[in-house]
Order: C-alpha cells, then sequence, then structure tokens
C-alpha cells in the first residue's frame, strides 16, 4: 500500500472515521507511565517509513506532531497529530492530513471527501495513527469526539 505495510487493507465494514478519540486510563496508567508506549508507537511510524517533521509542544502533556512521508514520484504527504495527556484521560486527534504533488498542487484529506480515494486513504492515515496508538496504550475506555457529542447533546433525554 502507499503509506507502509502497517496499513490496514480496505475494510468495507469500517466505523466512520471521526477526528478525536478521548481514552479513559486503565488503572495504574498515567502519563508517566505511558512514557515507554509512546515511544514504541513513534518507533512504529518510523518504521512504517514516516520522518517527525516538527514537534509543537504547548505543554508536556500537550503537544502536536507532524509526520511526512515522502513517495515515490515526489509527492510528500504531512499528517499533524495532536496528543492531549490530561487526568483521567488523554485525548488524540487527527488535526489534518495533506498531501503535496510534484505539480505543486496540495490535497486535504478529509472523512468528508467528496472523492471517495481520499476518504479512504484519510481512513487508512486514521487506523495508522489513532486506531493502532489507541490499540497500544489499551485504555479502559474509549469515547470518539462524535459519540460525545451525541451523548452532551442526548443529556435532556435522561430519566
Amino acid at each position: 500500500m502507499l503509506f507502509g505495510a502497517t496499513v490496514q487493507a480496505q475494510n468495507n465494514n469500517r466505523k466512520t472515521v471521526s477526528d478525536a478519540v478521548y481514552a479513559y486510563y486503565a488503572k495504574g496508567q498515567s502519563f508517566e507511565t505511558m512514557q515507554k508506549t509512546i515511544t514504541n508507537y513513534e518507533g512504529l511510524i518510523i518504521l512504517a517509513g514516516y520522518k517527525l517533521k516538527e514537534k509543537q509542544a504547548i505543554s508536556q502533556r500537550d503537544y502536536g506532531i507532524i509526520w511526512q512521508y515522502k513517495v515515490k514520484g515526489g509527492m510528500v504527504v504531512n499528517v499533524q497529530m495532536r496528543y492531549q495527556f490530561l487526568k483521567p484521560y488523554f485525548k488524540i486527534t487527527l488535526d489534518y492530513v495533506i498531501a503535496f504533488y510534484p505539480n505543486g498542487n496540495a490535497e486535504m484529506y478529509a472523512p468528508d471527501s467528496p472523492k471517495k480515494e481520499t476518504r479512504e486513504l484519510y481512513a487508512d492515515l486514521y487506523d495508522l495513527f489513532v486506531t493502532s496508538f489507541i490499540k497500544m496504550a489499551k485504555p479502559a475506555k474509549t469515547l470518539t469526539q462524535k459519540q460525545l457529542r451525541d451523548a452532551i447533546s442526548n443529556i435532556d433525554k435522561l430519566p
């Protein structure tokens, strides 16, 4: 596949992609205890062919990373992730995915893109960057941004 061996094959039953995941720490987990997981995760991203282009730290527990992948033929893909480690949860967000083509054009990849192949590439990158981190971290519970919004909008329906 285009983005490295760790990207999963196309899955027609894929869940709707949301940009952020809220993950509640399992018992005994904290930002401090997750440092080895973070290092291992970043190592796997590098093994998949990505380079850490830039780190934008707001604080030690709130930072963004831009990962870059150079494709044969001159195309470059930048993926910006945001990591926020709070108490009692952490939040991981896929801020953007943008492809720069050799002819000078650029294209944003998004889950709501009108082009099917762009949506599929975004979903594959979401799996690589967000889903794989969540699987490695093994949190007690996760909520997507959509699930959180749905819960808030339905709060008035509680008994």
